[in-house]
């Protein structure tokens, strides 16, 4: 039976949630030997990434990027965290926003949150004009 990354990040939450240190060890022992079994160690990275968004998700934080054409100004990311706040009905604070650059969007913003992407780049614009003319 195949186990995904995310079912692993989830029974890893499970079973450590409520132990005291010292049965930690031996309950990620145990899962680390389903892991190997099922030859799934290639999977440990993607766990972990899953892991780490599964505890900020029950902590009731968010992790976004806003990728742009240039660095953001830091009133530019407090308005971007608001706007993402009211939309998740969320303080601005429990938002992690990491700001990426990549100059070749050439304008606008991509926001990427969970599994949902906003694309207001002038490059997304300008590919759905040449789509529009092509068709």
């Amino acid at each position: 039976m195949k186990i995904s990354s995310r079912q692993y990040a989830k029974l890893i939450y499970e079973e450590v949630s409520g132990l005291d240190e010292n049965q930690v060890g031996g309950a990620l022992e145990k899962i680390a030997n389903l892991i190997k079994r099922n030859r799934d160690q290639k999977k440990m990275e993607q766990i972990a990434e899953k892991l780490e968004q599964l505890i900020k998700q029950r902590k009731g934080t968010l992790e976004a990027q806003v990728i742009s054409a240039k660095p953001l100004e830091e009133i530019e990311l407090e308005k971007v965290k608001a706007d993402l706040a009211e939309k998740n009905r969320l303080e601005s604070g429990r938002i992690e926003l990491e700001n990426i650059v990549e100059p070749e969007i050439k304008g606008g913003l991509i926001v990427k949150l969970e599994n949902e992407i906003w694309d207001s780049s002038l490059r997304n614009k300008l590919h759905k004009v040449k789509v529009a003319l092509i068709s």
